[in-house]
């Protein structure tokens, strides 16, 4: 009887054993799957992250870029001997030059934020022309010069 008690608590270990080994070998197909989930997953964050930087330098080299443009344009504009208003797109008066101060009599901070058909910079006369010819301007439409009356 003692030999087929132990011969049985023998088959009970090696079931227990074999039930253990199975399990032990999903759990590692599962850690195998994980694993390689978590890897692409890895992989194209950083794939992600190295795209992200690229954008973010490109990003700051067109900043200078435009901050550069900027300074050149405003340059070019307060040294212009014609008077020059910059405009929203709404119509509304960003800037003005030094002569188109001297000319119109008014500072750029009097005007800045006014739209230019109530500022009172340009005549009366001069106004429809204006309008049309910025409206032209919004729209990309080619024009031909025209003159203003600066009050």
């Amino acid at each position: 009887m003692a030999l087929a008690a132990g011969v049985l608590i023998s088959l009970l270990l090696f079931g227990i054993l074999y039930n253990i080994m199975g399990r032990a070998s999903m759990v590692e197909e599962l850690v195998k799957t994980r694993t390689g989930e978590l890897s692409r997953e890895v992989t194209e964050r950083e794939r992600l992250d190295s795209d992200l930087r690229v954008k973010a330098e490109q990003l700051i080299r067109t900043n200078a870029e435009l901050a550069h443009r900027e300074r050149l344009m405003h340059g070019f504009i307060e040294g212009a001997p014609d008077p020059i208003l910059v405009l929203e797109l709404d119509g509304r008066i960003r800037s003005m030059n030094a002569s188109a101060q001297k000319i119109s009599g008014y500072s750029e901070k009097e005007l800045t934020g006014k739209h230019l058909a109530n500022s009172g910079a340009l005549s009366k006369a001069s106004l429809p022309t204006a309008l049309k010819e910025f409206a032209l301007v919004l729209t990309g439409a080619e024009r031909k010069p025209f003159e203003l009356v600066i009050i």
